[in-house]
């Protein structure tokens, strides 16, 4: 349940940095944040409930920060201009 739990807030994650990046505003910037935290706190979670070994989670983790983080900078960028 964890699992499903996990990558439904990471897709909604994406989903709204990547709107967040069309229409920039803090409130929204200030969601995407929390999701992202939520993201890792689950993902950190599954690691500590499964016992997996943590090389494939972080790289994953870390491919999922970079994509995300990118996102919002420029979402950043975008709502510092307006």
């Amino acid at each position: 349940m964890l699992l499903l739990v996990h990558i439904i807030i990471a897709l909604c994650s994406v989903l709204q940095a990547t709107y967040m990046l069309v229409r920039p505003a803090r409130g929204g910037m200030r969601i995407a944040y929390g999701l992202i935290t939520a993201t890792l706190a689950s993902g950190t979670a599954l690691v500590w409930q499964l016992h997996v070994p943590l090389m494939q989670p972080c790289l994953s983790g870390l491919a999922y920060l970079a994509a995300v983080s990118s996102l919002l900078l420029g979402a950043n960028y975008r709502l510092a201009i307006k």
